[in-house]
């Protein structure tokens, strides 16, 4: 299944990278419709949040967007894995969990979803960039709709 995958470096729509909350606007409410396994977090404060002293997150769409918008974070460095709904995983039994910092995974000719199962990824870069990979093409068409200055990031990567 093709993976369509999208780089944001620039945007007058976010004043620092990564805010979800703008991501989540930008995908119109899609993502209360997936089941998210979040890992490799760091971010610029933590909430009082106790799910932030794990490895990683297993959360519903609606409850991560409930946070989301209550909770103004900047994600410096972290990985939004999207799973359709009916998809169940034991994320404690996952040998390698998605991770961002020093993944060159990325920055190849084809980028694709580091879990297999998952449907989409958000990647918070460095506090720099974020990525956007997706199997869904209306969703891939969504990001860059609304980030109109969003590249390709197969094509970036050749360039």
């Amino acid at each position: 299944m093709k993976t369509y995958s999208s780089i944001l470096r620039n945007t007058d729509k976010m004043k620092y990278f990564t805010d979800m909350r703008v991501i989540f606007d930008a995908l119109d409410g899609k993502q209360k419709n997936y089941n998210w396994l979040v890992s490799d977090i760091e971010l610029n404060l933590y909430p009082d949040a106790s799910w932030y002293d794990e490895p990683f997150i297993w959360i519903s769409g609606s409850e991560l967007t409930d946070f989301v918008y209550k909770n103004q974070l900047q994600y410096r460095w972290a990985v939004f894995s999207g799973f359709k709904e009916n998809i169940r995983i034991d994320a404690n039994n996952l040998t390698n969990l998605p991770f961002a910092e020093g993944n060159s995974g990325f920055w190849r000719d084809e980028p694709k979803i580091q879990h297999p199962l998952a449907e989409l990824e958000i990647v918070c870069w460095d506090s720099s960039l974020t990525l956007f990979l997706s199997k869904d093409p209306g969703l891939a068409r969504k990001f860059g709709s609304y980030f109109k200055e969003a590249q390709d990031l197969s094509t970036y990567n050749m360039s």
